[in-house]
């Protein structure tokens, strides 16, 4: 992620993006900011109170800002009950494309801590969300740093992996052996790298995996390498499934040589769902390596890795089909 961050410092030297989330009543949550490090609440704390008295004076006027435009920085505030979020931006980037990475940021921190921030909020106002939200600076770090080199805020899409039909038609057709043994999936998953290879969801069109939290998945996966070379049992939100609750995901890599990742997303957060899941993810391997398509698909993301930049963005627009349907 460090690597990620120097190159993307690197790339836009021309410019600077910072960002900050606060609650209203001015407790620092999460910032991405050059010139101050992260957890150091010391020197935060000044922009934090800065902001919180903007706001508050605005507030006073009956007012609300949203952007403002100071020489060649253009900044952003976005509201969301009692979190505020901020850009400042100096990239020439829109006043839109910054409330979507704003408004990105923070179905980030549902996807975490789902809309009962709020309540938490709501009865203490000076709580530290740092607390809940511990160990996910590379979650959130890796949103903000995404539109620097990703279309997919701006577009509401995800890459695709190219590859033959027949093998993507193949894994569809394996993980649908196993949701239609296994009633609790709600999801099938299967990422390479940061690119979906299929996705297997509910046949209700309005169950159907919004296209923005399946790039929430997708940044949670790819910015935390803990999870390669183990097993995971994670809770998560959904939110454009159902901001309210979680739901439970199986998460396993097949093997290191492709990066393939597999994921089954469950109501159930029985402890035996989680055993069962894990032998179904032994069943997939074999049954992918059987055929050689596990193969197939090494094959396509080393063939990827060598097209030019401009010709491996396979996007999956929102709304659209991310795979097929169980």
């Amino acid at each position: 992620m460090a690597a990620l961050a120097s190159s993307s410092a690197a790339a836009v030297a021309f410019g600077t993006r910072k960002l900050y989330i606060l609650t209203d009543a001015g407790k620092p949550i999460w910032w991405l900011d050059p010139d101050v490090d992260d957890g150091d609440q010391e020197n935060i704390a000044p922009m934090m109170g800065l902001i919180t008295a903007v706001i508050g004076f605005a507030e006073m006027r009956k007012d609300a800002i949203k952007a403002v435009v100071a020489g060649r920085s253009r900044i952003v505030l976005l509201t969301r009950g009692s979190l505020v979020l901020m850009a400042v931006s100096s990239l020439d980037e829109s006043e839109s494309y910054l409330s979507l990475l704003l408004e990105a940021l923070y179905q980030q921190i549902l996807f975490v801590l789902t809309a009962r921030v709020h309540q938490v909020l709501a009865s203490s106002s000076s709580y530290d969300l740092r607390n809940l939200l511990g160990g996910t600076q590379n979650v959130m770090k890796g949103l903000a740093t995404k539109g620097l080199h990703d279309l997919g805020i701006l577009t509401g899409s995800v890459r695709s992996l190219w590859v033959q039909p027949a093998v993507r038609h193949e894994a569809n057709r394996i993980l649908a052996t196993a949701q239609a043994q296994n009633p609790d999936i709600l999801y099938g998953i299967m990422l390479v790298g940061d690119r979906v290879l299929t996705v297997l969801q509910p046949k209700a069109a309005e169950h159907h995996l919004h296209t923005t939290d399946l790039m929430l998945v997708i940044n949670f996966v790819t910015t935390q390498p803990a999870f390669k070379g183990t097993e995971s049992w994670t809770p998560l939100c959904l939110p454009r499934f159902n901001a309210t609750g979680f739901l439970y995901s199986y998460i396993g890599f097949l093997d290191d040589a492709s990066e393939t990742c597999l994921m089954f997303i469950s109501a159930s957060q029985k402890p035996e769902t989680f055993h069962l899941l894990q032998q179904w993810k032994g069943a997939v391997v074999d049954a992918l390596t059987r055929d050689n398509t596990l193969r197939a698909i090494q094959t396509a993301r080393e063939e990827e890795e060598k097209r030019p930049c401009d010709q491996r963005y396979g996007q999956v627009a929102a709304g659209g089909n991310t795979g097929g349907s169980g």
